[in-house]
């Protein structure tokens, strides 16, 4: 039985249970999930989900070319060290396909560090980006994030969503964004 999402797109509660989480039911500073969100430690991430996920951004620094790749490679999430620290916030079709997803670090004091988020190209403009974000940021006391200067559509969601720009970056073309804008709780 798929429950149908503000934005249309139509989530299957019982894919939760196909991958060993219950179906989420809210969002807010108590970092449970949003409705429609899997939470996974990087970890246990099935492989199936980290294969749509490492073809997703391959699509979009391709496709898009917004932005190049400074750091490790992408895959490098799910291989060698088991990182614990990281979290992997996604959500599928009824079909199972995956439409969105974000990777978050967290240093286990309230500050999180948004590595990776990635909406499909075929489910942008629901608001599942922004209810990504409004779980992920509402899990953490600070939340920042890198986002590269020619991203313009990031720059500007990100904004939106209320992230300020630090004006520290260690990578050229790069901007720092923290929420809250204003330093917040740090």
């Amino acid at each position: 039985m798929a429950a149908a999402m503000a934005t249309g797109v139509e989530v299957n509660p019982l894919l939760a249970a196909a991958h060993n989480v219950a179906m989420p039911t809210r969002a807010g500073r108590s970092g449970a999930a949003a409705p429609g969100f899997i939470t996974k430690l990087a970890c246990t991430v099935p492989d199936n989900i980290k294969a749509q996920m490492v073809e997703m951004e391959r699509k979009h620094m391709t496709v898009e070319r917004t932005f190049e790749r400074n750091g490790d490679p992408f895959a490098d999430y799910f291989t060698g060290d088991l990182r614990w620290d990281l979290n992997v916030h996604y959500q599928l079709s009824a079909g199972s396909n995956l439409q969105a997803f974000a990777i978050v670090g967290n240093d286990g004091r309230g500050k999180g560090f948004l590595y990776e988020l990635h909406v499909d190209m075929g489910y942008r403009r629901r608001g599942i980006g922004r209810r990504l974000v409004e779980l992920v940021a509402g899990s953490y006391r600070q939340l920042t994030l890198n986002v590269h200067q020619t991203n313009m559509d990031a720059c500007l969601f990100y904004q939106e969503m209320g992230f300020g720009a630090t004006g520290v970056s260690p990578d050229p073309g790069v901007h720092e964004m923290r929420w809250p804008a204003l330093g917040g709780d740090v």
